[in-house]
């Protein structure tokens, strides 16, 4: 509950609940009631109460607009993310648990009295969810190990096994032979449609009509390539194993590919990390922004949230109130923090060195208020362009800046929405 909220309270009573309704007039003694709920009293109901008292206005943005309403895609306080549909959550979700959740149906044994209660686990973290009208790809994860204990199941008493692993070998020969294909044209609305699927920054940049913020889809086809002569081999070798009397190899296998497309999912997250980075842009301000310099971010700051880790500062923002962060803007301790585009203006003429980060163009940044020769670009850092009101002084340290050679190219989305990972 200190964690995820309402819904880290919710969800555990409504999969306790549709088990008991099951099972049949349970015995109410072996849930410990009284003891659990005091447990949960005495840990979470003191931070709880210490805020709403310290600031009253929290409980309502706490609960009602941040739990309930975010569930209902209602939100008071405007969000840029876009959720994503109901088939597309559970397509992801199997995606998540590719390969091990095309065993979920296989036959097993009547499972003990309390093992009823994994797959109402598994169904209804999905379910709720999926019904949700602010839904992201990564809600599923309660689910998964409700999924991983009826997988191991299912593959521990190899009852029906078989066939659902012939089934898997057919699926995964069609869909690894597409990607192959695919995978040699793809062109870069193809790849952005994919990751949008996959990560809601690359569905806001997609229902925002951006481009693929990258110099080449080449990359990612050869990545998709990769995804399928892993499904083409791997689930082939299993399937061979099984129909060989070789269980154990057959799993191996499988682990073996499993363990196969989480290296291409890293070498996705290495194709990706530059555009997402804000380590590059923060050793760019180390060496050269003094300590009575400001630095000020354009756009929320939860989009380059390792800025002032790398930059070591306090970094101020501007066009940043939105979401959780136009409350956080109200409270006394962010006093200052938050700029308007007239207070930007005022610094950006003063004598004060004032440094911005930004993804926009320059036509859409607010360093096109002030007057054009006040405007220094110090140079261009994977996704972000870092300017200063003079000219930039001498470096010096390292910057970090990396090459341009395939460096990505991605000057900005058009709105106050996500302009960058962290």
């Amino acid at each position: 509950m200190l964690a995820k909220g309402l819904i880290g309270a919710a969800l555990p009573v409504l999969i306790a609940g549709i088990w008991l309704a099951r099972a049949g007039r349970p015995r109410l003694g072996e849930l410990n009631l009284g003891w659990g709920a005091a447990l949960v009293g005495l840990l979470a109901l003191p931070w709880h109460l210490a805020v709403a008292w310290r600031n009253p206005a929290h409980f309502w943005f706490f609960l009602a607009d941040n739990q309930v309403l975010r569930f209902l895609g209602r939100r008071a306080f405007l969000e840029d993310d876009v959720p994503i549909s109901t088939l597309g959550f559970l397509v992801v979700t199997f995606l998540f648990c590719f390969p091990w959740g095309v065993f979920l149906l296989a036959r097993r044994r009547p499972l003990a009295r309390w093992g009823a209660l994994v797959p109402v686990w598994a169904v209804t973290a999905v379910g709720i969810f999926a019904l949700s009208g602010s839904t992201l790809e990564y809600y599923a994860l309660p689910a998964l190990p409700a999924v991983a204990l009826l997988a191991g199941g299912a593959w521990a008493e190899r009852r029906g096994i078989g066939w659902w692993l012939l089934l898997g070998a057919v699926g995964s020969s069609l869909v690894g032979a597409w990607a192959v294909w695919a995978g040699g044209s793809v062109a870069a609305p193809q790849v952005l449609h994919g990751l949008a699927e996959l990560n809601v920054y690359y569905r806001i940049l997609r229902d925002q009509g951006l481009p693929l913020p990258f110099a080449s889809p080449r990359p990612f086809g050869l990545l998709l390539q990769g995804l399928g002569v892993t499904l083409l081999v791997g689930w082939a070798i299993s399937a061979a194993c099984w129909w060989r009397g070789h269980a154990r190899g057959a799993f191996v296998a499988l682990v073996l590919m499993a363990g196969g497309i989480a290296a291409l999912i890293f070498q996705l997250l290495q194709v990706i990390e530059p555009h997402h980075s804000a380590r590059a842009v923060g050793a760019a301000i180390v060496a050269r922004a003094g300590t009575a310099d400001l630095v000020v971010h354009e756009g929320s700051l939860e989009y380059s949230g390792a800025l002032p880790l790398y930059a070591g500062r306090r970094i101020l923002v501007v066009d940043g109130r939105r979401g959780d962060l136009e409350f956080a803007s109200q409270l006394p301790e962010a006093q200052g923090m938050f700029l308007e585009r007239a207070e930007l203006a005022r610094l950006w003429e003063g004598k004060q060195r004032v440094f911005l980060v930004t993804q926009r163009p320059r036509a859409r940044s607010v360093v096109a208020n002030v007057p054009p020769n006040s405007v220094h670009e110090v140079g261009l850092y994977d996704s972000r362009i870092l300017y200063a009101n003079g000219p930039a002084p001498p470096v010096t340290a390292d910057a970090g800046k990396r090459p341009a050679a395939g460096r990505p190219r991605c000057l900005a989305p058009g709105r106050d929405g996500p302009e960058a990972g962290g």
